[in-house]
């Protein structure tokens, strides 16, 4: 190995090897202390951040988030539209009243992605379920909550419209219930729900009683009191002429 001496104080330099080795400690001084001074560096060093390094981005979860994030499920998954899922589902939070069917809705958002992180208090009520129809008339419907508890209620569930007309049509094929009105029934109650038929109408040429009617009609005093219920029918003691009479 070579070594670089110092020049003379004289400026003379001295170019002899040291074939010896010398006293390297003392011959390395001032400038030249760090050997490697002289050893340009070149190029850029990449420091590479192991994966355990990372931090992610982390999103904070809150109720609007979860309404979000469940309003898009919904609609992805054919469940509901954007408008009714966004509905619902602030509605829950919000602590509002329900219909059955946004009650479904959030049911299966909390089934998909738990309960809402901020809570709900709960206050809000869900609807009962709709009634729904159970037979093709005529036969027997079974009560099941309010929405199909009454003759009435009945009526607009399987003939489309709810007035008097109608619910006597269910009131007259149903005698075993006569006694109890238009409910409501119990929950389990048996109903019978006769074909839907367009009513039939008498109306007679001259004053005559209700029981003349009934029997010029082929049907008991009964049923006629039963198609005509009402109040203006209920006060009359005979029916006057012209008067319009259901009797089928």
């Amino acid at each position: 190995m070579a070594w670089k001496l110092k020049p003379a104080t004289d400026g003379t330099a001295d170019t002899t090897t040291d074939q010896a080795g010398g006293d390297a400690a003392g011959d390395v001084t001032g400038d030249d202390a760090n050997p490697y001074g002289g050893l340009a560096t070149q190029g850029t060093v990449t420091v590479v951040q192991g994966t355990n390094q990372t931090t992610p981005d982390v999103t904070i979860k809150t109720n609007e988030t979860w309404v979000n994030d469940g309003a898009k499920w919904l609609v992805d998954n054919n469940k509901a539209d954007g408008t009714t899922a966004l509905a619902a589902l602030t509605k829950y939070i919000n602590d509002a009243d329900l219909t059955y069917d946004e009650g479904q809705l959030v049911n299966q958002v909390i089934k998909e992605f738990g309960t809402p992180p901020d809570g709900v208090s709960g206050t809000g009520i869900v609807g009962s379920k709709p009634a729904q129809k159970q037979i093709t008339p005529p036969g027997y419907h079974t009560v099941t909550g309010n929405f199909d508890n009454t003759y009435m209620r009945l009526a607009g569930l399987y003939f489309g419209a709810n007035s008097a007309t109608e619910k006597n049509d269910l009131i007259q094929a149903d005698p075993h219930n006569l006694s109890v009105g238009d409910g409501p029934f119990p929950n389990g109650t048996k109903i019978y729900i006769p074909a839907y038929h367009p009513p039939k109408w008498y109306v007679p040429t001259a004053p005559i009683s209700k029981a003349s009617a009934a029997s010029k009609n082929g049907i008991t005093r009964q049923q006629l009191d039963i198609f005509n219920n009402g109040p203006k029918y209920n006060g009359l003691v005979t029916i006057p002429k012209g008067y319009q009479l259901r009797v089928g």
